[in-house]
């Protein structure tokens, strides 16, 4: 839902942020929130209850008058917030548990990890790199090697992949050494419990994996530092114009802190472990290593939860159409009575018919009245197969005495019981 901020200024003072907050469809903490973000005065507490006896605070004048932007609250994305939130108290709450922690972080990296030695040779290339680039100038560094050219900036961050033989990592060069040092332990600790690590390429084109293998399920791993808006001067803007260098009113600068992104192979969603505001990367190691040592268990069991769960999406789906079929049998048992007792009018009218053309034709001669009873024999016994009470009593016999047909005869089985759930719910509503 969006709004002004001097509207949102004039609503908050017209009632309670409990009330306010329904309208907007989110809590009071979030819309409250907001206000404050946005720099609006709210009413005191205890406003509300002078207000009801006449009295109350006198609405004060809305700093910074002109300064009216369009504020977007989002439902959906309070809710997320509000995930966020329970999501990192919990973990601040894992933390204080951990007495005895498996990984320490080292102030510096001894006997590192062969992926954390080639990073390190890899961000030594592209500070070469980069230091080519500035002597020749920026707009030059295509006339260079392909070896010589420099590395994608993202951000003030450097982009480290797979295709360098290390672990995939967007960070800049002052976080690291930081970075590295976390993930030394973190990867000498997977390997001593059973985790292969390894680049896998399934061909010359297609993209390579750094893969965590374990009992045949496969991890990823990808490392981030985030990045911060931060306001340019216009001074600096019009410097920057003076040698034709693009410069936004706000850049976005790495911050220093770091998330490490886990995910199962094959898989959108990934488990983020980051740098919180009580709570270091360094202190949720553990957590870490423990998540990645759980998960190929947990996706097998995972895999075979979904299994049971399709199985049984597919029996319920089977009892559904095996009782619409003995519904449809039914009703077109309905349709065909109808058309038999149409049939049997018929057939009762081609035996009075029949009668009397009998009685005319036993005053023909003698070679017309044979030629008569011949046909009326060969009517009679095509008007006996065809009789519609015959067929049906025979039919009736055949089914009852047969074996049972699994694709046919619906209309004379029993329907099947099952408890539907929300999904054949949604099916039922979906066919309407």
């Amino acid at each position: 839902m969006r709004t002004t901020r001097k509207e949102l200024f004039d609503k908050a003072w017209e009632l309670p942020m409990t009330k306010l907050a329904k309208e907007f469809g989110c809590s009071d903490v979030g819309l409250r929130k907001a206000c404050v973000k946005n720099q609006i005065p709210l009413p005191p507490q205890g406003h509300w209850q002078k207000l009801s006896y006449g009295k109350g605070f006198t609405k004060p004048k809305l700093p910074l008058p002109d300064f009216n932007p369009d504020i977007s609250i989002d439902p959906q994305a309070v809710k997320i917030a509000k995930k966020a939130h329970q999501e990192t108290v919990e973990v601040e709450a894992a933390v204080k548990t951990i007495t005895n922690p498996r990984i320490t972080i080292a102030k510096n990296l001894n006997n590192p990890h062969p992926l954390i030695s080639q990073a390190l040779k890899t961000a030594e290339d592209y500070k070469r790199c980069l230091t080519i680039a500035r002597k020749v100038g920026w707009g030059s560094y295509y006339k260079l090697n392909s070896k010589d050219h420099p590395p994608h900036d993202d951000n003030g961050k450097m982009r480290y992949s797979e295709w360098d033989g290390c672990i995939p990592m967007s960070v800049s060069f002052a976080t690291l050494d930081r970075a590295l040092r976390i993930l030394d332990p973190l990867l000498k600790a997977l390997e001593l419990s059973g985790f292969k690590i390894h680049i896998a390429k399934t061909g010359q084109y297609e993209r390579r994996n750094l893969l965590f293998e374990k009992d045949g399920e496969k991890l990823e791993i990808f490392v981030r530092e985030g990045y911060t808006r931060v306001p340019i001067s216009t001074k600096l803007r019009t410097i920057a114009d003076k040698f034709d260098l693009r410069c936004n009113e706000k850049e976005n600068f790495a911050n220093g802190l770091l998330n490490i992104e886990v995910k199962i192979q094959g898989h959108y969603r990934s488990e983020t472990f980051k740098d919180l505001k009580k709570v270091s990367l360094e202190e949720q190691m553990d957590l870490l290593l423990q998540y990645m040592l759980d998960a190929p268990q947990k996706i097998k069991d995972r895999r075979a939860e979904q299994k049971r769960e399709e199985d049984e999406r597919r029996d319920r789906q089977a009892i559904r159409s095996f009782n619409e079929n003995i519904i449809k049998s039914q009703q077109k048992q309905y349709e065909h009575a109808l058309e038999e007792v149409r049939l049997h009018k018929q057939h009762l009218e081609l035996k009075e018919y029949i009668r009397l053309l009998e009685g005319q034709i036993s005053e023909f001669s003698d070679k017309e009245r044979k030629l008569g009873n011949f046909w009326i024999r060969i009517v009679r016994e095509y008007a006996e197969d065809a009789d519609p009470l015959k067929k049906r009593l025979q039919h009736i016999q055949k089914v009852a005495n047969s074996q049972e047909d699994k694709y046919g005869n619906y209309w004379c089985k029993k329907s099947k019981e099952y408890t539907p759930n929300e999904e054949d719910e949604w099916d039922d509503e979906y066919d309407d």
